[in-house]
């Protein structure tokens, strides 16, 4: 946020963009990722992983994180204790 001031221009900076988009510094990495037209998403990790495992490990959140808003959107909750879906079709 401290490149962008707010995230209106954090929004622009990435409208057009192929996403995941990543940005490092040192070990420290942000993931930005849009999984809606409605959301947008900063994640923070930190780790040793070279360009391409970065590359790949970025891809995997943004696909993680868009069935975790499908799922959430679609009203199937999830019963933790039983491991099983709840509302779920027979």
């Amino acid at each position: 946020m401290i490149l962008f001031g707010n995230t209106d221009t954090l929004l622009e900076s990435v409208e057009g963009q192929i996403l995941p988009r990543i940005w490092t510094q040192g070990n420290t990495k942000c993931v930005v990722c849009k999984p809606n037209n409605e959301l947008l998403i900063a994640l923070f990790y930190e780790n040793s992983m070279d360009a391409k495992e970065n590359y790949f490990y970025a891809k995997e959140l943004d696909s993680l994180l868009k069935d975790i808003i499908k799922y959430v959107q679609s009203g199937i909750t999830y019963n933790w204790d039983s491991d099983k879906k709840e509302n779920e079709l027979s």
